[in-house]
C-alpha cells in the first residue's frame, strides 16, 4: 500500500528513526502507534489520499491522532526519502522526471506535492 519495497520501507523507517530519536516518551502516556506503523500510515495517507477518519479506523486511532502523526512525520519522511533510496532514480529535469508521474518514487513526490505539473509532457512549472 505504500508503493515501497520492504527494503526501501525498512531503510526509510531507519532514517526517520534517526531523526526522531525516542518516539515513545520516557514517562507518562505512550503513543498509540509505534514509529513503523506511524510512518506506514503517513505513507498510505499521502499515496492514496485517504481521509484521516478512515485511516484512524484502519489503525485503531482517532482522526486527531492521525492528523498529529502526519503533521509530525511528513517533513521527516520527505527529507529521508530525498537522501536517495535503493532502486529509485534521482528525479529532476535531467532524468526527464516530472516529480508526480508514475515513474517517480512516491515519497520523492511529497517534496513537490504543491507543484502542479503535466505528467504527459514531463515538465513542471518553475
Amino acid at each position: 500500500m505504500t508503493g515501497l519495497s520492504q527494503e526501501q520501507l525498512d531503510l526509510l523507517i531507519d532514517r526517520v528513526a534517526d531523526q526522531v530519536g525516542a518516539w515513545q516518551p520516557p514517562r507518562g502516556r505512550h503513543r498509540t502507534l509505534e514509529l513503523a506503523a506511524a510512518i506506514t500510515m503517513t505513507l498510505v495517507a499521502l499515496r492514496h489520499n485517504l481521509s484521516q477518519a478512515l485511516l484512524g479506523t484502519f489503525y485503531g486511532v482517532s482522526q486527531a491522532t492521525v492528523s498529529r502523526v502526519i503533521a509530525r512525520l511528513r517533513g521527516l519522511i520527505t527529507w529521508a526519502a530525498t537522501q536517495g533510496m535503493p532502486g529509485w532514480p534521482r528525479p529532476g529535469p535531467a532524468s526527464g522526471c516530472c516529480w508526480t508521474a508514475p515513474c517517480c518514487p512516491p515519497a520523492t513526490a511529497l517534496a513537490s506535492r504543491d507543484r502542479v505539473c503535466t505528467a504527459a509532457s514531463g515538465t513542471r512549472p518553475g
